[in-house]
């Protein structure tokens, strides 16, 4: 008895008590808050993406795209979160979060034949994502939301991060009233056109091949693709091609390399269009990438790619083209691709491999290499409901070397050239997220604050708080 009262009265018990009841309080509310966090985190994520790039956010595009979506859209996985892709399931959260009108799931189909009886005619894997409206659905892989790269000991890995990309576009596929055609023009001996074709279908383009002979370009069509020609066209293709302009808010993209003869008919339409192309092959001292004739192009006066300004877009092989006029009462050029100032061009019919120095009597630039027509039409209620065409000097821009490269832009800019004559005002374009292998970004006075804070301020703090309990200690 004696024993406890003097433990009850020692000066251990009377100034160790506190210390404990507040060590306990400390925990509780440790404890407490954590618990906070992680239900407030269920409601409101609170990751913070410190990338340089901001690999895992959504654009502002995507997020007024989707405060104007009033189509209900369901995302699902057939695999639980916590086994599937965590990058790729909080960016579909984010999907979920940004909208009421999208609702991201897990569900086991195995668990849930009724759902898997819907898609019956269709593959899905575990690493499956089902987009699906009251309208039509469209699956995709996890692999479809990452760019590949394979490098010199042919390994693969993952090189860009394009998910919102494809998540964007696929919702505004299953969401939209109607779907856009694209027509490969076939019939004059064009080259294949396979790997655009991929790029459009990603795109939400229904493609289709046309011949122009027998076939016509129905309203349902918003863009035509015509990849070097061999033949020219007849009077009567074209009268075809004026008629799809002419009904407003159409596109073609026509790529028309040196290699490609004279087509007569041809090129005089697009004189009417205010485009002319150079029997020539342009050539860079300087802005090139392995051959002087890989040029590496400039934007010209366009506003088109002003998203791709740090981006590099190669156009080989090309020849220049002139614009006729900048404007009249019915037309209006622009330059959307051009070369240098120092650039030259060489007559297409010399061998400019063996030969691609400069000399005397060659044209200097810059030339232009690739050239948007728009052609002013307004319907009955006075909107405009504008065509444009489009012609590249080169058929190589838009094959599958510069599209798949993953140092180069191309790919990007021909979604965009593919977005913009859709003739929808809400289209967007979402680039891949290149991954770097870089340290965080910090700017001077970021260094200084961070150096202050934690090298100074919070181990001061620590020894201030040792040094309280020491000197406390010291008088028990």
């Amino acid at each position: 008895m004696n024993k406890l009262k003097k433990l009850l009265k020692s000066n251990k018990l009377k100034y160790g008590t506190p210390a404990i009841v507040l060590t306990a309080i400390i925990v509780v509310i440790v404890i407490v808050l954590n618990v906070v966090l992680v239900f407030l985190d269920t409601v409101w994520p609170m990751t913070y993406d410190m990338t340089s790039n901001k690999l895992y956010e959504i654009s502002d595009e995507t997020k007024e795209y989707l405060k104007t979506l009033d189509t209900d859209v369901t995302i699902t996985i057939v695999t639980p979160e916590n086994k599937f892709n965590d990058t790729l399931v909080e960016i579909m959260k984010k999907y979920d979060s940004l909208s009421d009108h999208v609702t991201f799931r897990s569900l086991d189909i195995a668990l849930n034949p009724q759902f898997a009886e819907k898609f019956k005619d269709e593959t899905i894997y575990s690493n499956s994502i089902i987009i699906e409206s009251d309208k039509r659905s469209k699956i995709l892989n996890e692999y479809d939301l990452f760019l590949y790269i394979t490098d010199e000991t042919n390994t693969s890995g993952k090189n860009a991060l394009k998910a919102e990309q494809k998540l964007t576009s696929s919702i505004m596929y299953v969401a939209s009233d109607t779907i856009p055609k694209l027509a490969v023009i076939s019939g004059h001996q064009e080259d294949e056109a396979a790997r655009l074709e991929s790029l459009a279908e990603y795109n939400s383009f229904i493609v289709e091949q046309v011949d122009l002979t027998k076939d016509e370009l129905t309203d349902d069509y918003t863009m035509v693709v015509i990849v070097n020609p061999k033949k020219d066209f007849t009077p009567a293709e074209l009268d075809k091609l004026d008629r799809y302009f002419d009904k407003g808010e159409s596109g073609a993209m026509v790529f028309l390399s040196p290699a490609v003869p004279d087509l007569p008919n041809l090129e005089a339409y697009l004189r009417e269009w205010g485009i002319a192309v150079n029997d020539d092959v342009v050539l860079e001292p300087r802005q090139f990438i392995m051959s002087q004739t890989n040029v590496v192009a400039s934007f010209g006066d366009s506003k088109l790619f002003d998203s791709l300004a740090n981006s590099t877009v190669m156009v080989p092989s090309s020849r220049s083209i002139e614009r006729l006029f900048e404007k009249n009462d019915t037309h209006r050029t622009e330059t959307i691709l051009s070369s240098s100032r120092d650039s030259y061009s060489k007559s297409a019919e010399g061998d400019v491999t063996t030969n691609p120095g400069k000399v005397a009597g060659d044209p200097t630039g810059p030339f232009n290499l690739g050239v948007r027509s728009i052609k002013y039409l307004t319907n009955d209620q006075g909107q405009s409901i504008n065509s444009a065409i489009y012609v590249i000097g080169s058929s190589g821009f838009c094959g599958a070397d510069m599209i798949d490269a993953s140092n180069l832009a191309n790919i990007d800019a021909l979604a965009i050239m593919l977005n913009s004559l859709k003739g929808q005002a809400d289209l967007i374009y979402v680039a891949p997220k290149y991954y770097e292998d870089t340290l965080l970004s910090l700017n001077q006075s970021q260094v200084q604050t961070y150096f202050i804070a934690f090298v100074i301020a919070i181990p001061a703090v620590f020894m201030l708080i040792a040094f309280v309990v020491y000197h406390r200690r010291r008088h028990l």
